[in-house]
């Protein structure tokens, strides 16, 4: 992840980032909580593009394990909906989606090409199955990399939404100022 966000990633990662929260006033606390929610932007982007592959892989091994014959290119990317909405959440509850600039998921998207392109995508029924396996177990490496980063963002963002909330409940601050 090499760029802006992974600089920001750095930053947020390192032990001493959040600092003495109590300490802080309320526009660092703000400035703090947006840094982390465009790193959480990006790599929650990424994670979205590694588990995009994946599911297209499981949904091929499914097909193998129900005895299904091959796909044609038609009914494979007909098929591709399904295929990425599974396991399809939607956003958090209460989490506002911040338009920002993605320029470093280029990089994990190319680890994902690098693992499983779209070449190779399209050649999936004739990818023998210890070579999908290894594919996946691949992309799943990748995953937990990633999501191990989103953790360390959303342990941050906790803390800082932690803190906003004691500010308002014990009366240091207001709604109008914690939303400023």
């Amino acid at each position: 992840m090499p760029g802006v966000i992974e600089g920001l990633f750095v930053k947020i990662a390192a032990p001493d980032y959040l600092g003495d929260l109590r300490a802080r006033p309320l526009a660092e606390l703000r400035s703090l909580r947006a840094e982390c929610q465009r790193v959480e932007d990006a790599v929650s982007y990424q994670r979205r593009l590694v588990q995009g592959r994946l599911d297209i892989l499981q949904a091929e091994h499914d097909r193998r394990s129900s005895g299904q014959p091959p796909a044609d290119l038609q009914t494979l990317v007909a098929g591709l909906p399904g295929a990425l909405a599974a396991g399809v959440a939607g956003p958090r509850r209460g989490h506002t989606t911040y338009e920002h600039e993605l320029e470093d998921a280029d990089d994990v998207s190319a680890r994902v090409d690098a693992i499983v392109g779209p070449a190779q995508l399209a050649e999936l029924p004739e990818l023998a199955a210890p070579d999908l396996a290894r594919i996946a177990g691949r992309l799943r490496d990748l995953e937990r990399e990633v999501s191990g980063r989103r953790r360390v963002v959303f342990d941050r963002l906790d803390a800082l939404a932690d803190e906003l909330g004691r500010r308002y409940r014990d009366g240091e601050t207001t709604v109008d100022k914690l939303l400023g």
